[in-house]
């Protein structure tokens, strides 16, 4: 995209864990809030975690990104199923996936057409399938249950209807998901 006529934007929370890989700029900008000074440079891709509420993005000058917006837990099999950690938070991949987001980046902007941009990283998430974690069947279907009628969720009826204690019910969805239940619905 070109440039923007504001240089700040809201995303809405979605439960939702995105990577996002700059293909033109050299950072990512995030602020804490609406009216902060303090912006936060990441410099290469980041993976943005589940945020219970919203985020504040910088877009000053123009801008080529390539990334990800995984469904609600549907990044957990790529990091491990350790998204509590990435919960309200925007990271590095390359603390997470090391050299190897680097030189996704790199493939990334190596590849002239739109295609094989999308190519490699398609590529680089099926060989993160291999060997990965199977996805936690208990959290995909309390996600379904609480997708099913969001503005009736009550978390207690799926957690009951799960067969696990509150602790346990609380400890996987955050894990896998990136936030506790309440907060997701």
């Amino acid at each position: 995209r070109d440039t923007l006529p504001h240089t700040r934007e809201r995303g809405l929370p979605t439960g939702r864990v995105d990577i996002v890989i700059p293909l033109l700029q050299d950072s990512i900008v995030r602020f804490d809030d609406v009216d902060s000074s303090d912006a936060r440079h990441f410099r290469g891709a980041v993976v943005s975690g589940a945020h219970d509420r919203f985020v504040v993005r910088g877009m000053g000058g123009a801008s080529s990104v390539i990334g990800v917006h995984f469904k609600p837990g549907g990044a957990a099999i790529f990091f491990g199923g350790a998204l509590r950690q990435f919960g309200n938070q925007t990271i590095l991949l390359e603390d997470v996936w090391g050299a190897a987001a680097r030189d996704l980046r790199q493939r990334l902007q190596a590849a002239l057409q739109a295609s094989q941009k999308i190519r490699i990283l398609e590529g680089e998430l099926l060989s993160r399938l291999l060997g990965a974690r199977p996805v936690d069947r208990m959290v995909t279907w309390a996600l379904h249950a609480l997708e099913l009628n969001p503005s009736a969720a009550r978390i207690t009826a799926v957690q009951r209807a799960s067969d696990c204690s509150s602790q346990q019910f609380i400890r996987r969805f955050a894990g896998t998901v990136g936030i506790t239940p309440k907060r997701y619905a």
